[in-house]
């Protein structure tokens, strides 16, 4: 993955985790909350499975489940169209249906229970990959903490629209395209698996989870590109990414 020029959504890599990959309605989740869900989907799992273990008590031997005589106004119809009317309840397999209902609701709890730990454990995983050779000096701040060193800032169009930002930084040794790969993808990482807290990195225009960053390294210098295809995360984008110009230190 170090060796792509384009720093997918840090969604996409949590895909990784066993299970299908799933649209979040609410946006990603942290490690905490995918936990959580997790240890919630296992109990509600446990509820379940008692209630398959109580219908399967109650299960006739006969295999089925017999229902009361019917009264009221239904029993006194004692025909209907010269056919006379049954007045017991047909003898359905009420509790086999149940126990076979709760026992599927568990097992499906259950798999929600592993999918959830295994996208928890590859948030993880992942931070330690992209963070590991990082050295701890570089983890307090993300590259565009140091506004000093960026040369210019310009709007990115496609189609007509503004979709994001380019950034320009100053030609310094030591940085090129793949430490500014690395050091972007350690805090996004960081930033996936505490669920895109807009507090992380906020004058960061790459810190948000539904954009795409490019680093690309022409003469020396680094650009990064951040695009989007949401409109109010692009304003964030540009908004964040005009501010570096502003030479004050940026607030964490």
């Amino acid at each position: 993955m170090r060796s792509l020029p384009i720093l997918l959504s840090l969604g996409t890599l949590t895909a990784c985790a066993s299970g299908p990959q799933r649209v979040e309605p609410d946006g990603p989740r942290s490690y905490r909350e995918r936990m959580a869900e997790a240890d919630k989907h296992d109990h509600d799992a446990q509820v379940h499975e008692r209630q398959a273990a109580e219908a399967r008590g109650r299960i006739d031997p006969t295999g089925v489940t017999c229902g009361h005589p019917v009264v009221g106004a239904v029993a006194d119809q004692s025909t209907s169209g010269g056919e006379r009317l049954s007045t017991w309840v047909p003898c359905w397999s009420v509790e086999r249906d149940a126990a076979k209902y709760h026992q599927a609701e568990a097992d499906r709890l259950h798999r929600e229970a592993r999918f959830d730990r295994g996208v928890a454990r590859n948030l993880l995983e992942v931070e330690h990959e992209f963070c590991s050779q990082m050295p701890d000096s570089e983890l307090t701040h993300t590259p565009f903490y140091h506004r000093e060193d960026v040369a210019a800032v310009e709007p990115y169009v496609e189609g007509g629209a503004v979709k994001g930002a380019r950034i320009h930084f100053k030609p310094i040794r030591g940085l090129d395209a793949g430490w500014m790969r690395q050091a972007l993808l350690c805090h996004r990482a960081r930033a996936a698996t505490i669920g895109y807290d807009p507090k992380y990195m906020a004058y960061d225009p790459s810190m948000i989870s539904d954009v795409n960053v490019a680093v690309t390294d022409r003469g020396g210098a680094v650009t990064v590109l951040v695009r989007s295809d949401s409109d109010p995360t692009t304003a964030v984008v540009v908004s964040r990414a005009n501010a570096l110009l502003e030479r004050s230190s940026p607030t964490e």
